[in-house]
């Protein structure tokens, strides 16, 4: 065996021991839940130990499931399963006989014979972690690293098995978050509903931080791992200090955001529709005071030839300044206060935006359905329109920018029978602006030393400008397919095509400019 492949055995042994103690230290955060809520159940129950014994007990699980994937044990798996479960019941009900100490004789029932309450409450609860654990592990296998050796059509169905897996390991770990972060809210409530503010407060909620910061973090060790998989697979060599900074960077990501969150206040005086109404009631004055300022202008330009209208200064007649729109009994928020409230909605509607976009980018058969409700169709008209306006207005700057850097170089006067440089897309058919992006790409290619030649078809042309830009080879061939589609077709053009168009040609200027 090389060094490198020792390295690699090591990195990866690493990497796994990582993995399964963030998991193990994720289902302590949510055993640290779980015990709260006993604990208000039964007040005399002292199982602060609870918490350590299910990190061992998951670690363990995870450990014992690799082995049972990898390993070739001497008996089934489910017998060895059983056994390990049967192991971990009588080191169970050990540790418990040996925090309890002797005991009192208990009354047996000749039927029942005698059931130890705490015995079969804390086998239970072990018992669910380290299935959890058994569970999670299974996923993390499946999402290892593809081996490259194999064809392209078992590589195929190990990814989508990976994909699976992910998405189910996601689903898992948002699920435990949301029973844990309600545990946590219900004690909160019951206790405050109960006079016992004191210990509300002593019932914190940094094991449910933690637990999400561990998820975050699991996420993205994942979302390494399925890159590195690609790598490998495409024979891409990768660096030895990619995991290290990768890891890093998230810690500092997790560190700022944990920062944020306790630097921003908690609570705010102005809910989400006060703060609408104040900023509304701003907004209306300073119009108001826009009005205000033009008429006073107005009438006191006036007044220099009409100094009276009816006995009286014109001057009088000017409208009052603006007023608030607060009725007095209001107390206004201070302006720190309505600036944190309105920065605090901002941020959490851009986060709520940003997190159902791409749900609906993993769901198209989500977006189909909403695209049938009714309405749905002339709101997403209205949005491609707004969104094609403020493209055009972009690479109208964008042109002016150019055009300028241009007439500083002394550019050569253009003809009069020379089509105009000034057009605007947005006013052209889906057809006319596929067509116009080609035609900007043929132009720029020109200027950058890549002209077309007469005697060239398109295809012809694509092939040689990939060979000088073979990093945007795809955007070129997309481009010139979508170009062919709308010169030569007779069927309408989807309005989709023009976006695609336009961040093809956006790449392929990107690349022209390098």
């Amino acid at each position: 065996m090389t060094t490198t492949q020792s390295q690699a055995n090591r990195d990866g042994l690493l990497t796994t021991l990582t993995n399964y103690l963030i998991v193990s230290g994720m289902l302590t955060c949510a055993a640290i839940g779980i015990v709260q809520l006993a604990q208000q159940v039964a007040p005399r129950w002292n199982a602060s130990f609870v918490p350590v014994l299910v990190f061992f007990i998951a670690l363990e699980s995870a450990i014992m499931t690799r082995y049972v994937h990898y390993g070739k044990p001497p008996v089934p798996w489910y017998a060895l399963r059983a056994a390990e479960a049967l192991a971990l019941f009588l080191m169970i009900r050990s540790l418990l006989g040996l925090l309890r100490g002797p005991q009192p004789e208990q009354p047996v029932n000749a039927f029942s014979g005698y059931v130890d309450s705490e015995l079969l409450a804390l086998t239970v609860i072990m018992g669910v972690f380290w299935l959890t654990s058994w569970l999670i592990t299974e996923n993390l296998l499946n999402l290892e690293t593809i081996d490259p050796t194999l064809d392209r059509e078992m590589i195929k169905d190990v990814a989508e098995t990976q994909a699976n897996s992910r998405q189910s390991l996601i689903s898992l770990i948002l699920m435990i978050g949301g029973v844990l972060t309600f545990f946590a809210a219900f004690i909160r409530i019951y206790l405050r509903t109960n006079n016992q503010t004191d210990l509300a407060a002593q019932s914190g909620l940094w094991h449910v931080i933690v637990y999400f910061l561990l998820g975050l973090l699991l996420l993205g060790r994942l979302r390494l791992s399925l890159l590195r998989a690609g790598w490998v697979w495409e024979r891409i060599p990768l660096a030895g200090n990619v995991g290290g900074r990768w890891i890093t960077y998230t810690l500092l990501m997790l560190v700022a955001a944990v920062i944020v969150a306790i630097v921003l206040p908690t609570q705010y005086s102005l809910g989400l529709l006060g703060t609408l109404s104040y900023l509304l009631t701003g907004l209306i004055q300073i119009v108001q005071a826009i009005i205000y300022f033009i008429a006073f202008l107005i009438i006191s330009f006036l007044s220099l030839f009409f100094p009276t209208m009816e006995g009286k200064p014109l001057t009088s007649t000017l409208p009052k300044p603006p007023t608030s729109l607060v009725t007095p009994n209001t107390p206004p928020p201070s302006l720190s206060e309505f600036v944190q409230s309105l920065i605090f909605w901002a941020v959490f509607f851009a986060i709520v935006g940003y997190v159902l976009v791409q749900y609906l980018r993993r769901h198209p058969e989500m977006v189909d359905a909403l695209k049938r409700i009714p309405g749905m169709a002339l709101l997403a008209r209205l949005w491609h329109r707004l969104r094609t306006w403020l493209g055009g207005l972009s690479q109208q700057f964008e042109d002016l920018r150019e055009a300028r850097r241009k007439a500083r170089g002394a550019a050569p006067p253009r003809s009069a029978s020379a089509p105009r440089r000034w057009l605007n897309p947005r006013r052209l058919s889906p057809r006319q602006q596929v067509q116009f992006y080609y035609l900007a790409m043929l132009r720029r290619s020109g200027e950058k030393g890549h002209p077309r030649q007469p005697t060239q078809t398109p295809y012809e042309y694509a092939r040689a400008l990939e060979s000088q830009l073979p990093e945007v080879d795809q955007d070129v061939d997309g481009i010139t397919n979508k170009f062919i589609e709308a010169r030569y077709s007779r069927h309408d053009i989807p309005l989709e095509h023009v976006g695609l168009v336009r961040r093809y040609w956006e790449r392929i200027k990107q690349a022209l400019k390098r």
